[in-house]
């Protein structure tokens, strides 16, 4: 596993004034957890962020090197609070991990191959959820769970939990008859988004201007 590593200040600035941080492209964030007495606010350039975000997911370990830390601090992304209309990163949650000890995080799911039925244009496949529930050492937790839908013959065919690659000392948490894939009738997916709209859009709350 490639060594992730993110240089973070320490933050005085908290509650509304956290507001200056963003205009100045900074993020607010907390880091706890680990051993550490209580939650350090720091604050971590945008663009490095994002990079690092987008390298690490939820389960790589960052290497978050605090400023006036002497060691770095091993820590996994627990939470990324963002604007409800731009997606601009509010704040970060950072949780500081021991190595020797596992941790429980939601691990995304990744859909990959053809499914017989779709390749014959007799249904689609639907994505019923997103992530999983798994715990396992730091150094042991997967990236991503990989689902092949190659085998999907028929229409009503589908993949459960208890059906997915897990790698070796990885803890489920999920329910393992939950359905991960299922192949529906072509034409299925239009018929439910047209339900949703005839129902009312969902009202877009705002993010607060919380920060701790």
């Amino acid at each position: 596993m490639a060594e992730i590593q993110l240089r973070a200040e320490v933050r005085t600035i908290i509650g509304k004034k956290v507001k200056r941080l963003r205009q100045q492209d900074l993020v607010p964030g907390i880091v706890y957890g680990g051993g550490l007495e209580e939650g350090v606010p720091i604050q971590v350039p945008r663009r490095e962020l994002v990079k690092t975000l987008q390298a690490a997911g939820a389960t790589n370990i960052i290497q978050l090197q605090v400023d006036g830390r002497d060691q770095p601090l091993a820590t996994v992304v627990r939470e990324v609070q963002r604007d409800a209309i731009s997606h601009a990163i509010l704040h970060v949650d950072f949780q500081a991990v021991r190595m020797d000890e596992p941790i429980r995080v939601d691990v995304p799911i990744h859909v990959v191959g053809q499914a017989p039925a779709v390749a014959r244009g007799e249904g689609i496949v639907t994505q019923l959820i997103e992530s999983l529930d798994l715990e396992a050492l730091p150094s042991e937790l997967p990236h991503e769970i990989v689902v092949d839908v190659s085998s999907l013959e028929h229409i009503g065919d589908l993949i459960t939990v208890a059906e997915l690659p897990i790698p070796p000392g990885v803890k489920v948490f999920t329910d393992p008859d939950v359905a991960v894939v299922v192949v529906q009738p072509a034409g299925a997916g239009e018929v439910e988004e047209v339900a949703e709209a005839e129902e009312g859009e969902p009202e877009v709350v705002g993010a607060e201007d919380e920060e701790a």
